[in-house]
């Protein structure tokens, strides 16, 4: 027999397709404006907008959706995961350089101690937090760094985590662009499982 959070992943997933399947039509120009609009943008002024804008704080959520409505779930997904890397390498160096004294000051000026990142924290603790939604991911990127944690150890686990957990919205991009609810119903499902899964193994694991 299914499990509750098995029936509430399809139930969810089933129910926003089925809402979203009866109101697409009121939103199918609006749509094909943004994919027209995407289009004609330039590859090269995307990508370097992907790269160096989540760096400041625009939502990469955004990004990696659009990505999905521009370029397809292949190209979408190469994208991400030549972006990452630039993510992380900049926001890494940049902490432990000039930006650290001042993340310090902030931090401790808020009360947040780090967020509670232990110092050198696991790979466990990286796969965790860098997998289950909570902090925004300019946030993320900018907090490891603090924990005295290895570039290496941190870039090896972050790089694929961030890049693969990304996989699911740039599919949802993608039903957008082919308004498909089928397509809409299996992004969604990957979506909600992405998050029950995460918040399984924090359960479990940490």
């Amino acid at each position: 027999m299914p499990s509750k959070t098995t029936l509430w992943i399809v139930g969810s997933s089933l129910a926003v397709a089925f809402l979203l399947y009866f109101f697409l039509d009121d939103y199918r120009q609006g749509l094909s404006w943004l994919r027209n609009a995407l289009q004609e943008t330039s590859p090269l002024l995307f990508i370097a907008s992907m790269s160096l804008m989540p760096l400041v704080g625009v939502p990469i959520t955004l990004f990696i959706f659009l990505v999905g409505l521009r370029f397809g779930v292949l190209c979408g997904t190469a994208l991400l995961f030549l972006t990452v890397p630039i993510h992380l390498m900049l926001s890494f160096y940049a902490m432990k350089s000039t930006l650290q004294p001042v993340a310090r000051r902030l931090l401790n000026r808020l009360s947040y101690r780090s967020f509670r990142i232990p110092q050198d924290p696991s790979p466990v603790f990286i796969f965790l937090f860098v997998l289950i939604p909570g902090l925004p991911y300019a946030v993320k990127i900018y907090l490891f760094p603090l924990s005295g944690v290895s570039f290496k150890r941190y870039f090896l686990i972050a790089w694929p985590v961030y890049a693969v957990s990304g996989a699911p919205l740039i599919f949802l991009g993608y039903s957008f662009a082919q308004m498909n609810p089928w397509f809409l119903t299996a992004g969604l499902f990957l979506l909600v499982l992405l998050y029950a899964a995460g918040r399984y193994l924090y359960a479990n694991l940490s």
